[in-house]
């Protein structure tokens, strides 16, 4: 059996250590086949927390699934190399996002692959989709009650 489980986070954020509006997705696929797609809002976040918590919910449903031996794939190549333990965590946010990875890879295994963003494009239109809604409700909300 091969779980594949695509990942993105998207934060709306003015550069690349910029908080905005943020949103994770996965999609979930078993033996090429999509079994589950996720997506949801995470407030006021930056872009790679919003990328290590979409790992974090693809690994949960991998979970409920027992679905252990999963490959996750994301674009984000410091989500990638910290969770594989080629860069070190260093930046405060990131830090309990990193050991939630790491506790849940003491109950079972996976792998993480960086890939291209055109690979990972489901999830990455999940979020922006969730984003877009968002902003749209969050403007119709501003106007006046007549």
């Amino acid at each position: 059996m091969i779980i594949e489980v695509f990942c993105d986070g998207a934060s709306r954020g003015q550069g690349q250590k910029k908080i905005g509006e943020a949103a994770c997705a996965v999609t979930v696929y078993k033996n090429r086949k999509k079994i589950a797609q996720f997506a949801r809002g995470l407030g006021p976040r930056g872009n790679n927390e919003a990328e290590y918590e979409a790992v974090i919910s693809g690994l949960l449903i991998c979970s409920m699934g027992e679905f252990y031996n999963p490959i996750l794939y994301t674009d984000s190549s410091v989500v990638a190399n910290q969770i594989s333990g080629q860069w070190a965590c260093k930046h405060n946010s990131l830090i309990p996002l990193l050991m939630t990875v790491e506790d849940i890879r003491s109950e079972f295994n996976f792998k993480i692959v960086q890939v291209e963003r055109s690979f990972v494009w489901e999830p990455d239109a999940l979020c922006n989709e969730f984003l877009d809604k968002l902003e749209e409700r969050k403007v119709s909300s501003k106007k006046p009650v007549v």
